[in-house]
């Protein structure tokens, strides 16, 4: 947007769905790029145990990607300025992990605040994670985990396309 490439984009064929899926796209593959760096770092420094269904953590990992990236986009059409919406994506991010169980394990909260994490990406994916590190589950005990990680992408990515102005 503050480079004018949003109004370009907006005077060619494409439709606002196809810019939000091209963003997406851009951001999910340098952050499974990332995330790709750092499960090889885990595994051969660390010696990191990442569970028995390399599938289901692929699978896992890549959902969450995906959320991530559009909860990103998302916030990047509320806001009118980058600075805006860094500053609050770091802090929804910080407080999503906190509630989801990143940095404490969810057990330590109180009941109410447990229960509301579940509406967060963060706990699927936390629970998730431990389903096929900690006890050794395989694709089909992740799913519905995916399931939701995805709808949550899906309704973010939905609203960006909804929000999306290019004339900005």
């Amino acid at each position: 947007r503050k480079n004018g490439i949003l109004r370009r984009l907006g005077a060619s064929p494409l439709t606002r769905a196809e810019v939000i899926a091209g963003k997406l796209l851009g951001r999910a593959v340098v952050a499974a790029v990332q995330v790709g760096i750092f499960v090889l770092i885990g595994l051969l420094i660390f010696r990191i145990e990442w569970g028995t269904s390399p599938v289901a953590l692929v699978m896992l990992l890549s959902t969450f990607i995906f959320c991530a990236a559009a909860i990103g986009l998302l916030g990047g059409t509320l806001f009118a300025s980058p600075q805006a919406a860094s500053g609050v994506g770091v802090t929804i991010s910080l407080v999503m992990s906190a509630i989801g169980g990143c940095w404490w394990p969810s057990e330590v909260m109180p009941a109410w605040l447990r229960g509301a994490g579940w509406a967060l990406p963060t706990s699927w994916a936390v629970n998730g994670l431990h389903e096929v590190i900690s006890w050794g589950g395989g694709l089909r005990d992740i799913l519905p985990h995916c399931a939701v990680i995805a709808l949550i992408g899906v309704v973010a990515a939905g609203g960006a396309v909804r929000r999306l102005r290019v004339s900005d």
